[in-house]
């Protein structure tokens, strides 16, 4: 069994591709310091009962002066945006009869007026630790102004700290506060150098010798874990201790990475926010991200979403940007800000951004047929653990499989085991649960199944056996037969290829090293997902293919004689259900199944 733990620091490449400024900055500046590379967002989803609303934006780079920056946000108004996220720095605050002052006052009066919701990136970056560990409040005075700028504002509604932040363990000769908060907590989690030695097994003979783990061993479960406590109550202390008081309970978080486990072990953030980083996104990470947003109630917002460019190639087209949108939407991303307002001027870049209003119009009109598919109650729960969290490959491939079963699905944590009522539970290969999430599934509901990858296919989060009568316990409850085949319900009605086949697509990364680079995704052929509805079923179709023919398929679960069906995605024309459909590259489409009564035209539910 693989030593991991469940938590590790964040890994973010070519986090200064991007240079921007605002004000007396360059937009396009050669370098910056990274002490003050941070960008703090406020994310302006109103602080209301209920589910966030369909907010998609910009990032917004704002003008010197108020007529300038509003002149932009008409524009971003009349492209379908509802939503700016302004760029600023720790050197430009609105200080009391400033400049800034001004031109935010008017952008934040427009906000209000034309229901445009307002993100403040600011940048508090998570770069040194001990002033993080030991004195998290000493960057409050850089909130302070433009809390007084934002308050009272109906269109700022939280704040988010940091740019592409994320977790980071310290060395005792380095951050030497942080590793002395380290080894006190080691003392209160393992109370003797014999426990911490068996758990890590080491051969310390006192705290004072402990040395940071290496990469893959056991010790990086602890170390690890305290770097993200660290992390979380810097951010936190700032949110709860000035926020809070200034703006209320409203919407705070770092932007970090698409890393479910980080999202949801952060207490302190009321949001999940994350930076996609490129165009061809892994979407089981979006997914995850939606599926930790439904469990906690955090709304799942992407602050950096990167379609297209003029400098940067994100390889967009009008295709990816509907795919983008559409598919996110489906996996409980229902926020969004397209990087960056401003810089989409190059006659290629121009042309695909010329689609991105319709495509807001659309997505839209079927929000709610968009919003059932993730609010239906999951059949399937996968759970979420160990190193493959770090491999999009392996991760990818595992969406892939439950896809391929055609029922409603989801990612859990580990300290959401507990929760389950319903439905069948699958541990992948290497799966390392902390012991309480071990005895969480012991003690599911009988009718909840467990379902192993493979013959005990589980480890504590050490990388350790589980102890023997709780692991009898929990292979007691499993189910003698192993793999995703054995999931699916008795009575379900099980789709039929191409919807059962998987396709490799073609995705382009980029590194420092390699530049660009083409690598393969595993996806279904075809997608498909229902949700019951009054009489009837949404159904919904994805050709996840990048390039290539359309898939000429026959609708999926067999809709019989009896059954009106529209393609809402098509503006509810009526389609025969036993006439095969040509789904294109990089489509989403909608349907509605309706049994006896044919459904309405103009129908988007």
């Amino acid at each position: 069994m693989a030593r991991v733990g469940i938590l590790r620091p964040m890994q973010i490449t070519n986090s200064n591709r991007k240079k921007t400024g605002f004000l007396g900055c360059s937009r396009h500046a050669a370098s910056v310091r990274s002490w003050t590379l941070a960008s703090i967002l406020i994310l302006c989803l109103p602080a209301i009962a209920g589910p966030a609303p369909f907010a998609h934006g910009v990032v917004f780079f704002c003008p010197p002066d108020g007529d300038s920056a509003i002149a932009e946000l008409q524009k971003i108004l009349a492209d379908g945006y509802n939503l700016v996220e302004f760029a600023s720095w720790p050197w430009t605050l609105p200080k009391p009869g400033g400049r800034l002052e001004t031109t935010a006052t008017a952008v934040l009066n427009w906000c209000d007026a034309h229901e445009m919701r307002f993100f403040l990136m600011h940048n508090i970056q998570y770069d040194n630790l001990d002033g993080a560990y030991a004195n998290p409040m000493g960057a409050a005075g850089l909130l302070t102004d433009w809390l007084r700028v934002l308050k009272g504002h109906p269109c700022a509604a939280g704040v988010i700290l940091g740019n592409e932040v994320g977790p980071t363990p310290g060395s005792p000769g380095k951050n030497p506060k942080w590793w002395a908060g380290f080894i006190t907590e080691l003392k209160n989690r393992h109370t003797s150098i014999q426990s911490l030695n068996t758990a890590w097994e080491t051969h310390y003979a006192d705290f004072a010798e402990v040395m940071p783990p290496k990469a893959g061993s056991p010790g990086r479960v602890d170390y690890d874990r305290f770097a993200v406590t660290v992390f979380d109550r810097f951010y936190g202390a700032l949110f709860r201790q000035v926020c809070e008081p200034a703006l209320g309970r409203l919407l705070y978080a770092p932007k970090t990475s698409g890393d479910p486990l980080l999202q949801r072990a952060c207490e302190s953030f009321s949001m999940i926010c994350w930076d996609d980083a490129l165009s061809d996104y892994p979407q089981w990470r979006v997914k995850a991200m939606g599926d930790v947003s439904r469990m906690t109630g955090k709304p799942a917002f992407n602050a950096e979403l990167h379609l297209y460019h003029d400098t940067y190639a994100y390889f967009g087209s009008p295709a990816k940007s509907r795919y983008r949108y559409f598919l996110s939407a489906l996996n409980g991303e229902w926020a969004s800000a397209s990087f960056a307002y401003g810089q989409w001027t190059k006659p290629q870049t121009l042309n695909t951004h010329q689609a991105t209003p319709g495509i807001l119009a659309d997505l839209r009109r079927l929000e709610a047929p968009l919003r059932a598919f993730n609010e239906a109650t999951p059949q399937l729960h996968v759970v979420l653990s160990g190193p493959e969290t770090s491999n999009d490959t392996i991760m990818q491939r595992l969406y892939t499989e439950f896809a391929n079963l055609g029922c409603s699905w989801e990612y859990v944590c580990p300290q959401d085991i507990a929760r389950l009522t319903t439905g069948a539970v699958y541990l992948p290969e290497n799966t390392c649960l902390p012991r309480d999430s071990c005895q969480a599934l012991a003690d599911l509901p009988h009718n909840v199944r467990i379902v192993f990858a493979e013959r005990n296919a589980l480890a504590d989060d050490y990388g350790h056996p589980v102890p023997r009568p709780l692991l009898e316990k929990i292979v007691q409850r499993a189910c003698h037969q192993y793999g995703v085949q054995h999931l699916i319900p008795a009575d379900e009605e099980q789709l039929t290829t191409p919807y059962t086949e998987s396709i490799e697509a073609s995705y382009t990364s980029w590194s420092s090293e390699r530049g660009h680079f083409a690598y393969l995704m595993t996806y279904p052929r075809l997608e498909a997902r229902r949700v019951q509805y009054q009489q009837g079923w949404l159904v919904a179709v994805v050709n996840h293919a990048t390039v290539g023919k359309p898939v000429t398929a026959k609708l999926p679960w067999s809709p019989g004689k009896d059954y009106h069906v529209r393609d809402l995605t098509a503006g509810g024309t009526q389609v025969r259900s036993d006439t095969p459909q040509d789904f294109q590259p990089l489509s989403v489409r909608l349907f509605r199944y309706s049994i006896g009564v044919p459904v309405p035209s103009n129908d988007t539910m």
